[in-house]
């Protein structure tokens, strides 16, 4: 767990780094309303309060139809200090702003992977243990039951970030990506390569729960 958690955290920087300066320019996105979902408030609660042994599933469902709160509110540069502190080895600092992250949008399971590797460093086993836990019920909760190979068995996400965190989990690398359509559903295929072996192959997300893109009007 101790590699695969390191990895993730190597991942993030790149990425992180990659993305956040652009976004900075932007400026933090408009803040989303409080969850007004029962079932969410109170699933969010009881893992607050340390039970990690909470219905993932069901708590990351009951996100996405509260409007994934969150996502959008949080300022580019809060991830962008991370990933300098990270790249930094600053694992006090490493900690404190990704709860900082947390208090905004809890099931970022990328920021909980990066606080168990930090707390892991400090010698905090508790809170180690803690933010462990919830990244391998949010991630476990995805991949449980599918393997992302075909429509039909495609990974169900709430979020962009957890395409991102079940390939980063797997060891594979985005070469490309489109949007495909049957029935009534919608699906992200990501056209990835194996690390290990070089293997492409194509992934299915399921993300029917994802908000859809605005239309754009059709030109005259």
């Amino acid at each position: 767990m101790k590699n695969r958690l390191l990895a993730i955290v190597g991942l993030f920087v790149v990425v992180v780094l990659a993305n956040a300066v652009s976004a900075v320019a932007q400026g933090p996105m408009r803040p989303v309303e409080v969850p007004k979902d029962p079932e969410y408030t109170r699933l969010l609660g009881k893992l607050k309060d340390g039970d990690t042994s909470v219905d993932y599933k069901a708590l990351r469902l009951a996100f996405a139809r509260s409007g994934a709160p969150g996502v959008r509110g949080l300022d580019p540069k809060i991830r962008l200090k991370l990933a300098e502190a990270v790249k930094a080895k600053k694992y006090e600092e490493i900690a404190k702003t990704a709860q900082e992250i947390l208090k905004i949008h809890f099931l970022d399971l990328n920021i909980h992977a990066v606080a168990a590797a930090a707390y892991e460093a400090l010698k905090d086993t508790k809170k180690y243990n803690y933010h462990q836990a919830i990244y391998l019920g949010l991630i476990n909760s995805i991949v449980n039951g599918a393997d992302g190979e075909s429509a039909k068995t495609a990974y169900i996400v709430v979020v962009p970030d957890e395409i991102n965190a079940v390939l980063k989990a797997y060891e594979l690398q985005r070469t490309a990506n489109e949007m495909l359509t049957e029935g009534t559903s919608r699906y992200e295929v990501v056209t990835v390569t194996d690390k290990a072996n070089g293997a492409v192959s194509k992934v299915y997300f399921n993300i029917d729960f994802m908000p859809r893109p605005p239309e754009t009007a059709a030109k005259p």
